[in-house]
């Protein structure tokens, strides 16, 4: 085969597979920022993969609201791909009086897969004290193309809850067939606690294996 008979061929099936997937734009996402997570096996999280993820996680009270979350997710059936969490914390803008009262609450933010259906699970949920007074989620889902790293976001959606002390959301995309696309699930949580804001930086769970949807 000559050099542009080969050049051809590898344009044609990388075209091929971009079809046969979903062709995503050359633009980057604000995932970039986002805090990664330890990879999980394809096949969901063993209690080895869960204690590797918790023992990634630096905040005492984002890993232990973190253990009980994803423990729970994964006993009611849930194929947890990865996991990690952060702390809501007051803005560096607000003082040394503010920091002084930690919001004791955290965000956990999982990849699942069902079928051929990706999800973003998040949950925020605290140690000790009352109800917040307002929480609010923001979750995304990112696809990644194969081949030229682009990026995507297929899913943004925001949630708002009032007083509680416990806030459950999830968004979900159906992957529209075969194909080699890699997820990111990416979360932010804000809240008022106690008269006081509290928000989590931008919180990622990448499963960057090559992920077939079709099956």
């Amino acid at each position: 085969m000559n050099t542009s008979r080969l050049t051809r061929a590898v344009l044609a099936a990388i075209a091929t597979v971009a079809i046969c997937g979903y062709s995503l734009p050359a633009h980057a996402s604000s995932a970039e920022e986002a805090t990664q997570s330890p990879v999980a096996d394809v096949d969901g999280m063993n209690a080895a993969d869960v204690r590797e993820g918790l023992a990634a996680i630096d905040d005492p009270v984002a890993r232990e609201i973190a253990d009980a979350v994803i423990t729970r997710a994964i006993a009611s059936g849930d194929d947890v791909l990865a996991f990690t969490a952060e702390p809501y914390t007051t803005s560096p803008t607000d003082g040394i009086a503010a920091r002084a009262f930690p919001s004791g609450c955290a965000m956990v933010v999982w990849i699942s897969r069902v079928s051929q259906r990706i999800e973003n699970d998040t949950h925020t949920a605290c140690t000790s004290g009352g109800n917040w007074s307002t929480a609010q989620h923001q979750l995304k889902i990112i696809g990644v193309h194969p081949f030229t790293f682009a990026e995507t976001t297929v899913r943004d959606k925001s949630f708002t809850k009032g007083a509680a002390t416990g806030f459950s959301s999830e968004v979900w995309f159906n992957c529209p067939n075969t194909n080699l696309t890699t997820w990111k699930v990416i979360s932010k949580g804000r809240m008022n606690r106690g008269g006081q804001n509290y928000e989590t930086p931008w919180v990622n769970d990448h499963f960057n294996l090559s992920q077939n949807c079709g099956t």
